[in-house]
């Protein structure tokens, strides 16, 4: 696999920190700030809901811009949210800032599947995928523990300080070595809908909503349902999702979530 598709991963690396770190900052959180468990789990409800909102809105939106652009912008607002998080003096700005934050993954994540289909041919996008896809495996084996590790060594903002500094470092790697790609894409944001008229993939997609629903629901609050050092729980956790997705490395086929977002086109450097 090339150097592109490693900085690629290494940009969903930075994306599922952030994405997934404030589940193992909830106790300090709620401490600091004086709030209950409970409310503190909200930042990362928030999060997911202004992914999932905004994704197909500034997919739309920014249709005409090249992937590599757009890389380079959501990783400079994923690095931005952080920031803003890592500096809010209360819960309120706190939960604004997560979903700028979501804003830069949105425009990250969808946009590296499209971009790795590009890169290779059609016999080896199933590996370029499940390689960019796995830096957010990875982020829940390495990153995620490592910044619930420094939360309790440094305080929970220190956590958030290092997906600033992923942010930066995956920002260094596609400005570096991702080329300039450009896809066919529509501007019309009701044309993102159109895959879920297959009731094949409308079917995939209810059954991975419920299972990540359920599992992210107690994800969050591990720190209050085991007795454990969190980051050893977050690190077996991670390590375990890590090693059921290792059998797509072998896959042809891409998952349905990379084909959508690809459209079934190839781009073209530029």
């Amino acid at each position: 696999m090339t150097p592109k598709l490693y900085a690629l991963a290494l940009g969903n690396f930075a994306v599922g920190t952030g994405m997934f770190v404030t589940a193992g900052l909830v106790l300090p959180i709620a401490g600091d700030l004086g709030i209950s468990p409970s409310a503190a789990g909200q930042l990362m409800t928030v999060f997911a809901l202004a992914y999932a909102l905004l994704s197909p809105v500034l997919a739309a939106l920014t249709a005409k811009l090249s992937k590599r652009r757009l890389l380079l912008i959501g990783l400079g607002v994923l690095a931005a949210g952080n920031a803003l998080t890592a500096l809010s003096p209360t819960f309120g700005l706190m939960l604004g800032t997560r979903v700028i934050a979501a804003a830069g993954a949105a425009m990250v994540t969808p946009v590296a599947s499209a971009v790795a289909t590009a890169l290779v041919g059609p016999e080896r996008r199933g590996r370029a995928l499940a390689l960019v896809m796995g830096g957010l495996t990875v982020a829940s084996a390495i990153g995620v523990p490592l910044g619930t590790w420094m939360g309790d060594v440094a305080g929970w903002r220190s956590a958030l300080w290092l997906v600033v500094g992923l942010a930066a470092v995956g920002f260094a790697a596609v400005a570096l070595v991702v080329p300039d790609v450009r896809l066919p894409a529509s501007t019309r944001i009701r044309d993102r809908f159109t895959p879920l008229a297959d009731r094949g993939v409308l079917a995939v997609l209810l059954t991975q909503l419920l299972i990540f629903a359920g599992g992210f629901s107690a994800y969050t609050y591990l720190g209050s349902l085991i007795d454990l050092p969190l980051a050893a729980v977050l690190w077996a956790w991670g390590s375990a999702a890590w090693s059921a997705t290792r059998s797509a490395d072998a896959s042809p086929t891409p998952t349905v979530p990379a084909a959508w977002s690809s459209s079934g086109s190839r781009g073209r450097p530029c």
